[in-house]
């Protein structure tokens, strides 16, 4: 599911920072945190060359910061690991997050008119911008709904017993739930979440 010119990447870059965010922690030295934090940073640069929407970064950035605060990392180690990952991230990218913020939500939240009666909301026609049922959706993260709500229970689960954990990869989940009721483009993220909950693996769940 989803289209292969962006959506396999626009899961894949954001998974790969929370990752990143994932591996930083009160434990590890600052050198290492640090460079966790460039290969973050590195990482939505190409996200953001990649999608053109650095926005982003400021919701990663907001991520990492209370993943950091959550991990009891000093404060004046904080600083500089969020300073550095807006660094990396690329200060031009990081000019242009409010227009970003806007062209995201006039995009995707409320698409305004393209002109008057001669000229309707060609926005509706556009696909990923459409809403569908809430069922059809269920249906689009796996063909066997009853699965799904499996999915949603782990989820839940890990989202209680493991919060800290669950902080880094919280993007996804949020624009995840926004997909059941909003447009067809996010349902794609939801699947990823979905998918990692049933076939997770990875030690920091335990």
């Amino acid at each position: 599911m989803g289209r292969v010119d962006t959506d396999l990447l626009n899961t894949f870059f954001p998974l790969l920072v929370a990752c990143f965010i994932l591996f930083m922690g009160r434990e590890k030295s600052w050198r290492v945190n640090l460079g966790l934090s460039v290969a973050s940073g590195l990482t939505m640069y190409l996200f953001t060359w990649w999608y053109q929407q650095p926005v982003f970064i400021a919701v990663f950035f907001f991520v990492m910061a209370v993943y950091l605060v959550l991990s009891r990392v000093p404060w004046q180690q904080i600083a500089p690991i969020l300073l550095v990952f807006l660094l990396a991230s690329g200060p031009e990218h990081v000019a242009q997050i409010l227009g970003s913020l806007q062209t995201f939500l006039k995009a995707y939240v409320s698409p305004p008119p393209t002109g008057g009666i001669a000229w309707p909301n060609i926005m509706s026609t556009v696909a990923e911008v459409q809403n569908r049922t809430m069922m059809t959706k269920l249906k689009m993260l796996h063909g066997f709904v009853p699965l799904v709500y499996v999915g949603f229970a782990g989820l839940a689960y890990l989202c209680i017993r493991r919060f800290k954990q669950m902080i880094p990869v919280a993007p996804l989940i949020a624009v995840g739930v926004w997909a059941v009721i909003g447009p067809n483009r996010f349902t794609l993220s939801f699947t990823t979440d979905f998918t990692n909950r049933l076939c997770d693996t990875s030690p920091a769940y335990g």
